[in-house]
């Protein structure tokens, strides 16, 4: 620390010119004392005058703060002194008086020299004791260095800014540094200076704990003859990171601006751009560079607009309104875009406008809007003239602005007969008041009421009335009005034609049901209580009896149809159907059958039926009757069976007696044995006949009902004797509505081509669907059925063996509705095609 304060002595020790003077004037007036003392008195005298001196110069730097008095006192001892070695002549004691005074003065100058030199010395102390508070209180860290790189002096902010205690510091030297500052900038912080260059560098710094901040080093020297030299070190991180995060915001700004879909710029006073965001590129086809290179604002508008813009301006900077203006602007390519350009005065430090700030905006889809919004307008204009309903408009007070021309052809009046009245006087309608409440409260929701109107002529419209809102800032609403005088009428007569239904379904004794899934609710029309034996009266009671009489019966059929919604082989509505007939007890103990038929009319998002309707018809009395026939057709089996019999037991008696005449007849007697022949094969037709009824014997007895095709088909192959003919079935996933004997009828047609096919060594059975049918394809390789011959086989009595094979065939698929027909070539096997109508069929698994 010494050599610091040395320095700091050396710069603050400079003399007083006062206190130089003052000195000064002391060695004159001792050397001019001396000197009068030498040529005017004796020896003794002038070695007594000096031998004073000590004394005076001893008392006085002591006692300085008393300088008058103690001299003053000296001086009176002074003098009496004198006045014993003088020879009391005039000129001694003037000598003497003389030397006195110059004693005094003398005396007095060394107190005043003292007072002073102590005053300094003071001074000097208290300004090294606040320099060096200074120096170790102040922010900014300071090395003292010299030449050779030892570190002299540290504050303690350099001890802070280091992690270092100072007496570890002052061991260092500069070059030791390198372990906290880059070595490059440390050259240049430190040492790249002189005593005309100060050193300022901006740098990083990493602490003792690891962490690194910025900081600012700013050297100089200080003592260039000893090599002193200073540095001031300063944290600046936060300003670092301040100037970073405005760097950041600055370009976080800049990048918004360029991103903005409007083009922002400055003009200076000349029109000339000085900035530009980057989207004049997409607005003006523009640069910022090009721009602010010498173009003006109204360089990029076309032609018509530049003399506006100029004036515009000039307007502007004589403090003309600035606002907002509509330019066209002329891109390179050709194309003009429409802006609206905001504008406003940009001022220098001194409030004085300098320029100007511009936002342009792409105004294109507002002008297409507003072009848009006319051609609505024109075309609400035609709509409300030619709309089929009658319309009014009319305000929050009910006057009254505007009709169409429909209103006045409804009612025979003239546009300006109807406008500035109000609604209720022009057209008394009572129920016009619900119009008024609406507009009173406010109202979003409009009203919608039926009501009638008087024509010009005196006659009455119904009309359906709906009003609303068009503008609530303005208070605008319009009614709308339908004639629904013809849609009266027709509810009128749905109303009796639902009446006559009624009717219908009353007298033919049937019940309609519709029956709504989701809220488990059913309505009945018709005379339900009368078919189930309700005695009671009791309509509550309907849902639980159809619940316990038939839901459990056909629930599974109804979950079936659950299918037939996301299905698209069975979404036809046709196919979404089912029928069932169901016995059941009713509440007076008798039973009774019903017809119950029913078809999914709505399906839910997820697939499920969610409304059934239907009918349901009491078919007791039929169901008895073909109970009663189906009897009678037992028995008539009964007795076919037994008529079959016997009829055989007489055939095999007639054989066995034949085969003995034929024994015993003469072998010449030809003609005997031709008629005996004859007999024979008359009594195998007989046999194979009555053996053909026994298959056929239940045609018609039993109900049609859905059959699995591919299995009714794999079961006539089973049956039929096929040997080593490929057989190929291809209907799949299929079931047909047809009478049981369904499977003789594919016996017959495989039967009927290993008879007569010739060489068969192929069949295949495919399906083909059409919009409104299912065909069955029966065909094989054989020989094929001639042209002339196609319908014959068809025929009662045709063919080689009893001739009621094909002819059954076709009597049993009509029996469904179904028709079959051989479509083959002839020489290219034979292809019968059944033909099956589309509610006959339907799509499974």
């Amino acid at each position: 620390m010494q050599p610091f304060l040395e320095i700091i002595g050396e710069e603050s020790g400079k003399k007083d010119v006062s206190y130089l003077a003052m000195i000064g004037l002391v060695i004159f007036m001792v050397v001019l004392s001396e000197t009068a003392l030498v040529f005017t008195t004796s020896g003794f005298f002038l070695l007594l005058s000096n031998l004073f001196y000590f004394p005076l110069i001893f008392i006085n730097m002591k006692c300085y703060e008393r300088g008058l008095t103690v001299n003053s006192s000296l001086g009176a001892v002074y003098f009496i002194i004198s006045l014993f070695l003088v020879h009391f002549d005039v000129v001694d004691i003037l000598i003497a008086f003389s030397m006195t005074v110059t004693y005094v003065a003398v005396g007095i100058s060394i107190a005043m020299i003292s007072k002073t030199n102590n005053e300094n010395k003071n001074i000097l102390i208290g300004s090294i004791s606040n320099y060096e508070n200074f120096f170790e209180e102040i922010q900014d860290a300071i090395l003292v260095y010299n030449s050779s790189g030892d570190i002299l002096g540290v504050n303690n902010a350099a001890s802070r800014l280091f992690g270092l205690e100072k007496k570890y510091l002052t061991f260092l030297k500069i070059e030791d540094l390198g372990n906290f500052i880059e070595k490059d900038d440390l050259k240049k912080a430190f040492y790249d200076i002189s005593p005309s260059k100060s050193g300022f560098t901006d740098t990083r710094l990493k602490q003792q704990d690891g962490n690194t901040i910025y900081v600012e080093i700013l050297s100089s020297v200080v003592d260039p003859s000893k090599g002193i030299m200073r540095a001031y070190i300063r944290d600046v991180t936060s300003r670092v990171v301040a100037e970073e995060k405005i760097h950041d915001s600055e370009a976080r700004y800049r990048h918004l601006t360029n991103q903005l879909p409007e083009m922002i710029f400055e003009l200076d006073i000349d029109g000339n751009f000085t900035f530009s965001t980057r989207y004049s590129i997409n607005l003006a086809g523009k640069t910022p560079e090009e721009l602010t290179d010498g173009m003006k604002f109204w360089d990029i508008l076309v032609e018509d607009d530049r003399d506006r813009a100029r004036k515009n301006l000039e307007w502007f900077y004589k403090g003309m309104f600035l606002g907002a203006v509509e330019y066209r602007l002329a891109k390179p390519d050709g194309a003009v875009i429409p802006v609206m350009v905001h504008f406003s005065y940009d001022f220098d430090d001194n409030s004085a406008v300098q320029g100007i700030r511009g936002l342009a905006m792409d105004i294109s889809q507002r002008k297409r809007m507003e072009m848009a919004l006319r051609r609505n307008e024109k075309k609400f204009r035609s709509l409300f003239e030619n709309s089929n309903d009658a319309v009014i408009i009319f305000d929050r007070d009910g006057y009254i602005i505007d009709i169409n021309t429909r209103l006045c052809l409804m009612l025979g009046i003239r546009r300006d007969e109807a406008v500035s009245q109000t609604l209720e006087s022009r057209f008394p309608v009572p129920e016009w008041g619900k119009i008024s409440q609406m507009y009173e409260n406010s109202s979003s929701e409009g009203v919608c009421f039926e009501s009638r109107m008087q024509n010009k002529e005196g006659s009455f419209i119904d009309v359906e009335i709906s009003s609303g809102i068009i503008d609530p800032g303005e208070g605008l609403y319009q009614a709308i009005l339908r004639d629904i005088s013809e849609r009266k009428r027709a509810e009128a007569e749905l109303a009796l034609s639902r009446g006559r239904l009624n009717l219908a379904i009353e007298g033919a004794g049937m019940c309609v049901w519709d029956w709504d899934l989701e809220k488990d609710e059913m309505v009945f029309e018709g005379k339900y209580e009368e078919m189930f034996g309700l005695l009671d009266g009791n309509e509550n009671s309907h849902g639980a009896i159809w619940r316990e009489i038939l839901q459990e019966e056909f629930y599974t059929k109804i979950m079936d149809l659950y299918s037939t919604c996301n299905d698209p082989e069975r979404s036809d509505p046709k196919t979404a159907q089912f029928e069932s007939e169901y016995k059941f007890r009713t509440s007076a103990g008798t039973y009774k059958w019903i017809t119950v038929l029913g078809k999914v009319v709505k399906c839910s998002s997820d697939g499920n039926p969610v409304r059934i309707t239907g009918i349901m018809q009491d078919v007791s009395d039929k169901r008895r009757s073909q109970n009663a026939l189906s009897e009678a057709n037992k028995k008539l089996n009964l007795l076919s069976s037994i008529t079959r019999h016997d009829i055989l037991n007489q055939i095999a008696g007639v054989r066995g007696f034949t085969d003995i005449l034929s024994k015993r007849l003469p072998e010449k007697n030809s003609e005997l044995l031709h008629y005996l022949d004859m007999i024979k094969r008359a009594t195998s037709n007989i046999q194979e006949q009555i053996t053909f009824t026994k298959d056929y014997q239940n045609i018609g007895v039993e109900s049609p009902a859905w059959q699995n095709l591919e299995k009714v088909i794999e079961s006539s192959r089973s049956k039929a004797q096929l040997r080593d003919v490929a057989f190929f079935n291809e209907c799949h996933g299929l079931e047909i509505y047809a009478d049981p004997m369904i499977e003789k009828i594919f016996f017959n047609l495989l039967d009927n081509a290993i008879r007569h096919g010739g060489s068969v060594t192929e069949i295949d059975v495919k399906c083909r669907k059409s919009r409104n049918f299912l065909f069955i394809v029966v065909r094989d390789n054989g020989t094929g059925v001639p042209g002339e011959l196609k319908e014959k086989i068809f025929d009662h009595g045709y063919g080689s063996n009893t001739g009621l094979g094909l002819f059954l065939v076709r009597e049993i698929l009509g029996i469904t509705g179904m028709e079959i027909k051989e479509v083959g070539e002839p020489g290219n096997g034979a292809v019968f095609e059944i033909k099956i109508p589309a509610d006959h069929y339907r799509q499974i698994g």
